[in-house]
């Protein structure tokens, strides 16, 4: 027999919730305290599912899993004044819900607990939970901030877009961290040809004289200075032979029989005489012819006198010439013999010549140690370069958990940081969430829906929608923790719990058990 449908009643109590022909429900009526906890109760397949989901869809959530009974032309999830009407095919919400609801997408037993082993794995799940209520989507901008503020220095990144923001933001996170990886091999690798360089030429001296000029100049100084010795010794020794040979010629050459100045004034005397003769001569000419025998015994006279001349100036030259030999020769053989240089000090030349040579090669090896330095030099430069970039990214990898924090709608104390959630607590500043006792982390949670609750609708009671499996994984003292902590929040909550019997709605106020 099929279901009728009552007409729609407008009950005046605001806080009466009415539920009708929805599922396996034929009608359920309870009202809902002022703060406290409402557990449906009833075994598998009564409908409590579908009236969680009827009144998250009520209260504004997006739950669109409650269904008209089989046979019923529509359902009914009426709160207070305000009725929503549920057909196989659409549903209608008439009237103004009086209560203010989060979407039913949050479950806040998720944020306390999400059921997942890993830590980081776990808090990744609470992080969404919390975004979904802002509905914030993956989109690129929200990263901008990290790169230079532009899509082009966004798309260089290479990170594939999604609508879901936490695969969004791991993406970017993963892709500064390869770079700050990149970074870090790079300045490892020039940190090491570095220490190499160094490490090469710890042995050598780079404060020694290294200019090759400076070298070159004091190396041909030294050889000067050793072939001036040498060729100045090679010349006394020649001086000496010189002068032996001087010395042997002025003694074989003995003393000349015939003084050169008393050949001179002979031969004056001569030419006074040819004078005196010619005169006679020139005289006799006149008396010609009485002279003719006279004038033929001067001539003869005459030309013997003049053949003793010839005679006297050959022996004049001779004598000249031997004058002229003896002085050289006893000058060379007299002349002073210059200082030889000893072995001592050719031997010092000789050792000076080398270390120029050894100073030439040495400053060779320090100025290649010495552009040896400068590669290292540049070579820890460049990595103290690459290590500001691989922190550089590294920041902007944990500005990715700056980004993600600032999603995490105001007023809950939470912090993503480092891919966990943390909170300052008396303990900590850096407290993980995780580590929280399991009451602490409900007392979060509860204020946090009710903060988001009261900021949606700031008039209405909050009302907030558990899941049965929520309700059912807490213990009774957990039980009653989240009671008094929706007393003391002026919060409601409606759940479920698996229980024999008919469908009934039990109330847990101020006082009451949760047992």
């Amino acid at each position: 027999m099929a279901r009728k449908t009552a007409p729609v009643v407008v009950d005046e109590n605001p806080r009466q919730v009415t539920i009708e022909n929805v599922a396996a429900i034929e009608r359920l009526e309870f009202e809902l305290p002022t703060a406290g906890v409402v557990v449906l109760e009833g075994p598998n397949g009564s409908g409590k599912t579908n009236a969680l989901a009827g009144i998250s869809q009520a209260l504004g959530g997006s739950n669109r899993d409650a269904s008209a009974a089989d046979g019923a032309p529509m359902g009914i999830v009426r709160l207070g004044a305000a009725e929503l009407r549920l057909t196989k095919a659409k549903s209608r919400l008439i009237g103004t819900v009086e209560f203010s609801g989060l979407e039913s997408r949050l479950d806040i037993s998720k944020i306390v607990d999400p059921g997942i082993i890993n830590p980081e794995s776990a808090d990744a799940e609470r992080l969404k939970a919390m975004i979904s209520v802002g509905g914030v989507e993956g989109r690129p901008e929200l990263f901008y901030s990290l790169t230079d503020g532009s899509a082009e220095a966004f798309e260089a990144l290479g990170v594939p877009t999604t609508s879901d923001v936490l695969p969004m933001a791991s993406r970017v996170k993963k892709a500064f961290e390869s770079h700050a990886r990149g970074h870090e091999q790079a300045a490892t690798k020039h940190a090491a040809a570095a220490e190499a360089a160094r490490g090469s030429i710890a042995h050598v001296d780079l404060t020694v004289e290294a200019d090759e000029t400076a070298l070159a100049d004091a190396y041909a100084g030294a050889k000067s200075a050793l072939d001036r010795m040498t060729t100045h010794n090679a010349g006394v020794d020649t001086a000496i032979e010189n002068a032996q040979i001087a010395a042997a010629q002025l003694e074989a050459l003995g003393d000349v029989s015939d003084n050169p100045q008393e050949l001179q004034d002979a031969i004056s005397g001569r030419i006074d005489r040819m004078n005196q003769i010619c005169d006679k001569i020139q005289s006799q000419k006149d008396l010609i012819d009485r002279a003719n025998a006279r004038i033929a015994t001067l001539t003869s006279e005459a030309n013997n006198v003049a053949v003793e001349k010839s005679g006297l100036e050959t022996r004049l030259q001779a004598a000249q010439l031997a004058a002229a030999k003896r002085s050289e020769m006893a000058a060379a053989a007299s002349a002073a013999i210059p200082p030889v240089f000893t072995d001592e000090q050719l031997a010092s030349a000789t050792e000076a010549l080398a270390a120029a040579k050894e100073a030439i090669n040495a400053g060779a090896a320090v100025r290649a140690a010495r552009k040896v330095a400068e590669q290292a030099d540049h070579d820890a430069t460049l990595a103290r370069a690459e290590a500001r970039k691989a922190q550089t990214a590294r920041d902007k990898a944990a500005g990715v958990d700056l980004i993600l924090s600032g999603l995490i709608p105001e007023g809950c104390p939470l912090r993503y940081e480092g891919g966990r959630l943390v909170l300052t607590t008396d303990r900590d500043q850096r407290e993980p969430y995780a580590e929280l006792s399991h009451g602490e982390r409900w007392r979060v949670a509860i204020e946090f829906a009710k903060s988001e609750l009261t900021k949606k609708n700031p008039e209405q009671p909050p009302v907030l929608i558990l899941p049965q499996e929520a309700w059912e994984s807490l213990d009774p003292d957990n039980q009653r923790h989240v009671l008094q902590l929706c007393i003391d929040n002026r919060l409601v909550i409606v759940t479920a719990k698996a229980a024999s019997g008919a469908l009934r709605a039990t109330v847990l106020a101020n006082g009451d058990s949760a047992e």
